[in-house]
């Protein structure tokens, strides 16, 4: 499991992870 905690991402930066996640305001609190 990948834990990101207060990390800022571009809208695309999830992308390239190919991961199923979509971001629509470019920031993640947390998630895992």
């Amino acid at each position: 499991n990948v834990v990101l905690e207060n990390l800022y991402l571009k809208p695309n930066a999830l992308a390239d992870l190919n991961l199923p996640v979509t971001i629509s305001l470019g920031y993640l609190g947390k998630f895992d």
